[in-house]
Formats: structure tokens, C-alpha cells, sequence
């Protein structure tokens, strides 16, 4: 079994019609997913480096679409497929997308790229 450096965990909740709360899956997390996997594949890091799964609720409903990086223990909030290449990028560099990063302890970042 290949274990990978890092694992972008996509938030691909789906909410039933008429819920209150919105839900990530309906925000466009498998275009989130299909970007993060397509610009890990080009760079060559998708089988050896980093592996992009979806994952159910994250519990920041009202940040979606979010992506949680790990190990480096962040959530990058408002996601949008255009946004793939920075936040692989930032992987690569040790670095964060300051403005769609949150950390663990409840801060987050701006909100510009909605």
C-alpha cells in the first residue's frame, strides 16, 4: 500500500431538498474534485505525493465548498475549481492560500474569491 505526503479530503455532502443548511455537494465539490485530481495527475504528484478523496460533512457548512489538507491540518474554505493549481502549489511550496485557509483553531481566512 502506497501511503501519500499529503490528502486533500473534499467535502462532497449532499443535503436532502428543502434543508435549510447549504452543502457542499451541491456547490460544486466534484468539479473541485476533478480539478484537484487532473492538476496532481499533470504535475506528476497523483500517485507518489498526494491523493485527493471525498469525504462527507466537514461541519463548515457555511464555508463551502471545503477542502481539508492534511497533514498539514487546514481547511480551505469557498473553494472553486480555478483554485486548484494555487492550492496544489501551495502544497508543493509548504505554504498556505492565505486567502481561502483556516486553521484548527476556528481561524479563517478572507473571503475575497467567493
Amino acid at each position: 500500500m502506497s501511503k501519500r505526503e499529503h490528502y486533500f479530503f473534499v467535502c462532497s455532502n449532499v443535503r436532502p431538498d428543502g434543508n435549510p443548511r447549504p452543502s457542499c455537494g451541491r456547490a460544486g465539490a466534484q468539479e473541485i474534485y476533478a480539478a484537484l485530481k487532473a492538476e496532481l495527475n499533470q504535475r506528476g504528484l497523483g500517485k507518489t505525493v498526494a491523493r485527493v478523496c471525498t469525504t462527507s460533512c466537514l461541519d463548515m457548512c457555511d464555508y463551502g465548498p471545503v477542502v481539508s489538507v492534511q497533514p498539514e491540518n487546514t481547511f480551505h474554505l469557498h473553494m472553486k475549481p480555478e483554485r486548484a493549481a494555487a492550492l496544489v502549489q501551495a502544497m508543493v511550496e509548504g505554504a498556505l492560500v492565505e486567502d481561502l485557509a483556516s486553521t484548527t483553531d476556528g481561524a479563517v481566512g478572507t473571503d475575497k474569491d467567493r
